[in-house]
């Protein structure tokens, strides 16, 4: 897949308010993006939601936590997963977080992958 402005759009999103379940530990390859219930709700039902489902022809789950006001959008599939790594995306903790090489030669992508993170 060819790195559109969405695709680094949806990079800069899942770096900043997302991660990779470490499926190593889990054995369970899956992403989840989080927000707050009541202020991200429209923001990650609607746009996040079409832009995932734009790249990856793969509809979110939507999750609510009750006991607090997050709500998640989680995709299980190892073939993603394993996509988002080799563009060079970590799995488990934010620690060392690397900007992909992809966007970083290409000053449009660049301002795409801000406007997500």
């Amino acid at each position: 897949m060819k790195v559109s402005k969405e695709l680094a759009e949806f990079l800069g999103i899942l770096i900043g308010d997302g991660n990779i379940i470490d499926y190593r530990k889990n054995k369970d390859y899956q992403f989840t993006i989080a927000g707050n219930s009541q202020k991200d709700y429209e923001y990650l039902t609607i746009h996040v939601r079409k832009l995932i489902v734009k790249l990856f022809n793969k509809e979110p789950k939507l999750y609510k936590r009750k006991d607090q006001n997050t709500i998640y959008l989680s995709i299980r599939s190892k073939s993603i997963i394993l996509y988002l790594e080799s563009l060079g995306l970590n799995k488990g903790a934010k620690r060392d977080i690397n900007i992909p090489k992809c966007i970083l030669k290409n000053d449009t992508l660049i301002n795409c992958f801000l406007r997500g993170l």
